[in-house]
């Protein structure tokens, strides 16, 4: 399967989001025509900086369900809903609505979301582990037992007599969990028969994507008596002129990088001294904030880095190599990271769809018939 992925940024996020909006459900709709299997949005919450802002996205429930009215096929994925902020009965009813009014094309995708919205908000970020954790363990009970009323009870959240209404039309509706490091957050992927969402953040490198990938398979495997599901995340920007293509996706994912180093270094300086490490962290998206040095960087140390711009030729190729490594169940293509227009992520959309997607499909069917990778 092949989504796309946008992060619903915004320049001068003050003015009316009204088109904004409307260009979303434009891309869900055009997605859609053109054949693409799934559209994700990110949630945030609250304005970051007065002339740009990270995400405007709070509800992307209220996006989907308005696009759900205009298209036929496609289905819907939160990338992610922030879980350890949200009750998950209410987050479970939310996509079970959203699943009825689509009529069975709903997906869930969940994450701990950025440290920033938790200092913003009020929340203790050293719980958010532990909340993630409960969070996807209640939502494997309430999904697993919606003919039932249930008693859960849990450090943070608990429900008493609860039957979850309307249920979803899909009988086992797909839940992906977001990864970035380590083994105990895809354990408890695992544990809870919930896919992965591989990010596209350019500083995730392969090694650490193959590390992660391997353990979640074979724990899977051990479990559930099979491989699992995993989305690799890739920004990517496609049109016949490479060099344009290039040019065009080098802005934006230096733009994406930029707002995230920004809020990282704000985030930092607001907790204090025993953060310094997202400082460090900040200041690396920093330095991807230059087009020019994102350019010579997703060019020069493919794979280790990845992002695919270019022509049909150029992404096939780079398709190939990433598809071969991770030999992933889907892609999540991030085609509006900001910073550029509609008219450029249409055209890419439209060109990726005709003269690129084909083949990689194939690529992807290819992948799933060889064993799970290994680093």
């Amino acid at each position: 399967m092949i989504g796309l992925f946008s992060e619903a940024s915004v320049r001068n996020p003050r003015a009316t989001h009204r088109d904004h909006y409307s260009a979303l459900v434009a891309q869900m709709e055009l997605a859609d025509t053109l054949g693409y299997d799934f559209y994700a949005t990110t949630q945030s919450y609250g304005l970051d900086f007065a002339e740009s802002t990270f995400s405007v996205s709070p509800s992307p429930v209220a996006l989907f369900a308005n696009a759900a009215a205009r298209t036929r096929q496609i289905k819907f994925m939160s990338a992610i809903t922030i879980a350890p902020l949200h009750h998950p009965a209410i987050v479970a009813s939310e996509y079970a609505a959203l699943d009825v009014l689509s009529g069975g094309r709903a997906m869930i995708g969940i994450g701990r979301g950025h440290p920033w919205l938790y200092e913003r908000l009020g929340y203790d970020q050293s719980e958010s582990r532990e909340r993630m954790a409960e969070f996807c363990t209640t939502t494997r009970r309430l999904l697993d037992g919606q003919d039932e009323r249930l008693q859960i009870s849990g450090k943070f959240w608990s429900v008493r007599d609860f039957e979850l209404l309307p249920r979803f039309v899909q009988d086992d509706p797909p839940v992906y969990m977001a990864y970035v490091s380590g083994p105990p957050s895809i354990e408890i992927a695992v544990q809870s028969r919930f896919g992965l969402i591989i990010p596209s953040y350019l500083l995730l490198p392969l090694p650490v994507v193959l590390d992660g990938v391997n353990y979640y398979a074979q724990r899977h495997q051990e479990l559930w008596g099979s491989r699992g599901r995993w989305l690799l995340g890739v920004h990517f920007h496609a049109r016949a002129d490479a060099a344009q293509a290039r040019e065009v996706g080098a802005r934006s994912l230096a733009g994406q990088m930029e707002v995230f180093g920004r809020n990282m270094r704000a985030y930092a300086d607001s907790v204090g001294e025993g953060y310094a490490a997202y400082r460090q962290l900040g200041d690396m998206f920093s330095e991807f904030g230059d087009p020019a040095h994102v350019h010579d960087v997703v060019m020069n140390e493919f794979p280790q880095r990845f992002a695919i711009w270019g022509d049909r030729k150029a992404c096939l190729e780079r398709f190939e190599v990433l598809i071969d490594a991770v030999r992933p169940s889907g892609l999540l293509l991030n085609v509006d990271a900001g910073c550029i227009s509609q008219e450029d992520i249409h055209d890419s959309m439209r060109y990726a769809a005709t003269q690129i997607l084909p083949a990689v499909r194939d690529m992807l069917r290819a992948g799933q018939e060889k064993p799970p990778p290994s680093r």
